[in-house]
């Protein structure tokens, strides 16, 4: 391998580990976001649960018809998130369907809610109670997945990163340790030859732009060697 070879590995392997370093970047970006938005949905849902749960205590003391328009319109978008989740999210459909059926006998209670009647309030009471924490380990779920997958990327990208710096070091270390010992090679060489000796070999293992440089430093020893050669016999003729 020619040393032009060898530096065009070394900027090989540095630009795929930096379209590697790139691609999980991005990857992890496209997955981050997707969570968010996992997040964000059932945070809202919780947000709207319990809304719907302070107008039911509203609507329990006052029996205002404003309570329950508003209970009813924050189930409504409660339900609305976890279908939109569900839509999104397939592997999240057991757990929103769960919750679709508890808001559903929350909004059944609701609905069959006569103020005066101690023990429906009660039932009304207990359906919200049995669906709020289902809401909240929902969202610290949601919370839990987006934190863990956030490592991950973080732990893929560092791998990535050290694995690129530990391929350059070692392509850059190869590189360096041929270079410095096909130059001391051709130093012995040529130190040999201004010494005198003439008939000295090149070193074997040169290769590349090196191996080249030995043959032609040869050659041009035994041009020099025969010009030499040939000038004593002219001048020995001549006497």
């Amino acid at each position: 391998m020619t040393m032009k070879q060898k530096l065009y590995l070394l900027l090989g392997v540095c630009l795929v580990g930096y379209i590697g370093i790139f691609a999980a970047g991005w990857m992890g970006d496209r997955a981050k976001t997707r969570l968010v938005r996992l997040e964000e949905l059932a945070s809202q849902t919780h947000m709207e649960v319990l809304q719907a749960r302070r107008q039911e205590k509203n609507y329990v003391m006052r029996g205002d018809e404003k309570s329950q328009i508003q209970l009813k319109k924050h189930l409504a978008a409660s339900r609305r998130h976890i279908t939109e989740l569900m839509t999104i999210f397939p592997e999240r459909a057991t757990e929103g369907n769960d919750l679709l059926r508890r808001m559903q006998t929350y909004l059944e209670a609701f609905e069959t809610l006569d103020p005066d009647t101690r023990k429906e309030t009660e039932r009304l009471i207990m359906a919200g109670r049995a669906l709020e924490p289902q809401v909240v380990a929902f969202r610290e779920s949601a919370e839990k997945e987006y934190r863990e997958l956030g490592s991950r990327v973080n732990l893929a990208l560092g791998c990535t990163e050290a694995g690129l710096a530990l391929l350059t070091v070692l392509v850059t270390l190869y590189i360096i340790r041929d270079l410095t010992r096909s130059m001391r090679s051709l130093q012995g060489y040529s130190s040999a030859i201004a010494g005198g000796t003439l008939n000295a070999e090149p070193p074997a293992g040169l290769q590349g732009e090196f191996g080249t440089l030995g043959r032609d430093v040869t050659h041009m020893v035994r041009q020099i060697v025969e010009r030499i050669e040939a000038a004593t016999r002219s001048e020995q003729e001549a006497r």
